[in-house]
């Protein structure tokens, strides 16, 4: 209950000056906006994942534990000899 009174003292605070009623409008205003860029950056996160898991996924996990044959592995990526 508490919480709310405090809320109200906030939004009574944004009401009297005209500068910051005007940055809460801005950030309000602004949000479809931030969906839109957040959706497209998740939608190039999600083919990434799924092309790197269709390069990568042929690869055993012993080349990573092995310190022996890290450039061996460096050398198949940059050749792509995935084989």
């Amino acid at each position: 209950m508490l919480k709310l009174f405090r809320v109200g003292r906030i939004l009574k605070l944004v009401k009297s000056f005209k500068k910051l009623q005007r940055l809460v409008q801005t950030i309000i205003f602004s949000f479809p906006s931030l969906l839109n860029a957040t959706s497209l950056l998740f939608l190039a996160y999600f083919l990434f994942s799924i092309l790197a898991s269709n390069i990568f996924g042929k690869i055993s996990y012993l080349i990573y534990t092995k310190n022996n044959n890290r450039y061996l592995f460096l050398f198949k990526i940059l050749f792509h000899d995935l084989s």
